[in-house]
């Protein structure tokens, strides 16, 4: 106050306007700088909870709550998600009886009885980590029903949940990952590299291997689940043909690729963490050719980018794809009960942070719909 008077002549209006002034400004920087810390500590905790993702450009998905769940319409999945932006839907399973039959002891039964094919073909990655359609990633595996629900939920793998996020390959160099979780074309059947026959592994090496099945959902099966037609538009319904039972390792990936219609991913086993990315950011994923069975597919190496604890291999990813890092990355871990509903064209890289159980559901956008503009190319 002195300094202020002095400044000021010893007018006292003068003075206590330029105190006032003084203050306000005072207050805003204090203000400003409560925002700061608050956005940084709201970035931390979503930093903890993306399971030490390291990156600035990390945003949580939107979610419903258990309770908010139970009353979603088809009003406000509309108005709020749907062809917008993905949301998590937490406890949209409670009523499904699949998440109390479909265990490992139980589930290989409930396939036999509902006349599931006894062998089925399970997809091995080559990388141990990654699963692709593309014959130098991927060997196709033939196995009962029975030794893959053992093989994939029936002993932990090689590498505990927490190490399947914070390890990775430490080449930096672009490969051929996966493809969708809901694709119906995700791996190829025409591989070249099938009819390898196993009736289950039983070295430790082979026990360590990481499978993924997908195979259409059975009728009998399709019992245990309750599709979400309550969330779609008039005239609309999830059809059987279109659900896929997906079966897989711990630590599995599928690497960020988008799909072209509505999708849900429900978990009914274990935890799965998803990294999505918006249309809008297309131009910053590296996407291979879309004129190329990988057109919807990155070739970033995501996994290394965010988890690798590898510092030297981070910033050579970062080298090699440097405007992913411009990418504003929404971050969610399903549990067991959850859906993530994905919209068209919304880019998703998946990591099984359990041994798991999926259902996934998809259906057609309508002509009515306006089409993500990179799924025009």
């Amino acid at each position: 106050e002195a300094g202020i008077m002095a400044a000021a002549g010893a007018d006292p209006c003068v003075w206590r306007v330029r105190l006032t002034v003084g203050c306000l400004r005072l207050d805003c920087a204090a203000r400003e700088r409560g925002r700061v810390r608050g956005r940084a500590a709201a970035e931390a905790g979503i930093m903890a909870a993306a399971n030490t993702v390291r990156d600035h450009t990390i945003m949580k998905v939107a979610e419903e709550a258990a309770a908010a769940t139970a009353g979603l319409g088809e009003e406000r999945f509309s108005t709020w998600y749907r062809n917008k932006r993905p949301v998590v839907l937490r406890q949209a399973l409670a009523t499904w009886p699949a998440l109390s039959k479909w265990t490992a002891a139980q589930l290989p039964a409930l396939w036999t009885e509902g006349g599931g094919q006894p062998q089925v073909t399970v997809y091995e990655a080559k990388d141990n980590l990654t699963f692709v359609e593309s014959d130098a990633s991927t060997l196709k595996v033939t196995a009962s029903f029975s030794d893959v629900v053992q093989h994939c939920l029936g002993a932990p793998q090689a590498a505990a949940a927490s190490d399947c996020l914070s390890s990775a390959p430490t080449s930096s160099a672009p490969t051929e990952q996966s493809d969708s979780e809901t694709n119906d074309q995700n791996i190829s059947n025409n591989s070249s590299d099938s009819g390898h026959c196993c009736s289950y592994h039983t070295t430790e090496a082979d026990r360590a291997k990481r499978w993924y099945l997908r195979a259409p959902l059975i009728p009998h099966l399709r019992q245990d689940v309750v599709p979400f037609d309550h969330l779609l538009q008039p005239g609309e319904a999830l059809s059987n043909e279109r659900m896929r039972l997906w079966v897989g390792s711990q630590g599995n990936i599928t690497n960020l690729h988008l799909d072209s219609w509505h999708g849900f991913l429900c978990q009914v086993v274990g935890r799965k963490r998803v990294v999505l990315l918006s249309p809008e950011d297309s131009r910053n994923v590296y996407r291979f050719p879309s004129n190329s069975d990988l057109g919807h597919v990155s070739q970033v190496d995501v996994q290394t980018m965010l988890d690798s604890p590898n510092e030297a291999a981070r910033n050579a990813a970062r080298v090699t794809w440097p405007k992913f890092a411009q990418c504003d990355k929404y971050v969610t871990t399903i549990d067991a009960g959850d859906a993530l509903y994905i919209p068209p064209g919304w880019w998703h890289h998946v990591t099984c942070v359990d041994p798991v159980v999926s259902v996934t559901t998809a259906w057609d956008m309508k002509s009515s719909e306006e089409l993500p503009a990179n799924l025009l190319t």
